[in-house]
């Protein structure tokens, strides 16, 4: 099984301690009908340490969800090496729009 379908979308929980990752929302947007937890990242929650990622339900996707977070960091380096050389040596604007989109989301601008 692959990893939950997007767009994924970020939403700060009630507390404003942390935030929630839901997916396989048809909209951006909170209270999207169909989307599904990703996980958390919470501050704080009895005792745990702060930025941990906590997944409430079990979901098939769960592995490859984790792959696919732990791949981020990578994913974001690789998007903006891919970019630079992009813009220099082709004329496609959809390839550099989606580059730009995906590098803007990641870095929450």
């Amino acid at each position: 099984m692959g990893h939950t379908k997007g767009p994924w979308i970020i939403h700060k929980d009630e507390m404003g301690r942390g935030y929630e990752i839901y997916g396989n929302a048809p909209a951006p947007g909170w209270g999207s009908l169909g989307h599904q937890e990703v996980c958390r990242i919470n501050a704080k929650k009895h005792g745990a340490r702060r930025g941990m990622a906590v997944s409430y339900t079990e979901h098939p996707d769960d592995e490859a969800n984790a792959r696919l977070i732990a791949a981020a960091p990578e994913l974001l380096e690789a998007c903006k090496e891919a970019l630079s050389i992009i813009e220099k040596y082709s004329d496609v604007p959809v390839h550099i729009l989606a580059l730009k989109q995906a590098i803007t989301k990641a870095e929450g601008k």
